[in-house]
């Protein structure tokens, strides 16, 4: 698929990264550290130039050998960026995948990660076709948790060593999305519009 495709809500944005990006996305990796370098082992201070081109590369890469579908989570008006949504782990015996988000400090707490995580998730069932989505989270992130609850997604398992970070198995809490639980969300008039552009 092509690199270039995005998607658009009231509020955001969604595209892949490009090379323009890499200093913005540097800064709010650094900023946001402290808070996201609990969850995200990739995510610390010492996140450099290097680190963000090469994040860029696998990004477009993903897209074009259809591996994986990652956006850049950006304001529509100001063109800040936020964080990153993403689609990988496809499965395709089972149609399905996981879907996976982490916004800056900034943005966290204004619902903006629901917002993309529910246009990338209606994205991956009305665009790609699947059938499920899967949300793995570690247990303690209760910020993560409640966004999988707002995109209407379901508790299946709690998942022994479900997370691997900084070299040891985590739990993880299983989530799954369906076609379904989307649906009624697009179609609230007060919810999450979406737009395709290819």
């Amino acid at each position: 698929m092509s690199p270039e495709f995005s998607l658009q809500t009231r509020r955001l944005l969604l595209r892949p990264l490009n090379h323009p990006d890499v200093n913005q996305l540097v800064q709010v990796v650094k900023h946001s550290a402290p808070s996201l370098g609990q969850w995200l082992d990739w995510c610390s201070k010492d996140f450099n130039q290097d680190d963000a081109e090469e994040l860029v590369y696998l990004t477009k890469r993903h897209w074009i050998t259809d591996s994986g579908y990652d956006f850049g989570i950006f304001d529509k008006k100001t063109g800040q960026l936020y964080g990153s949504v993403g689609v990988n782990c496809l499965q395709p015996v089972f149609n399905m995948a996981n879907l996976g988000y982490w916004v800056s400090t900034e943005a966290q707490g204004k619902a903006i990660a629901t917002e993309a995580a529910i246009a990338a998730a209606n994205f991956c069932f009305s665009q790609l076709g699947f059938t499920r989505l899967e949300i793995i989270c570690d247990q303690d992130n209760a910020a993560s948790l409640r966004v999988a609850e707002k995109c209407g997604a379901q508790v299946e398992c709690i998942a022994r060593n479900r997370i691997f970070y900084q070299g040891k198995p985590r739990t993880g809490i299983v989530y799954s999305l369906i076609p379904e639980d989307i649906e009624a969300l697009i179609e609230h008039p007060d919810l999450i519009t979406s737009s395709f552009n290819s």
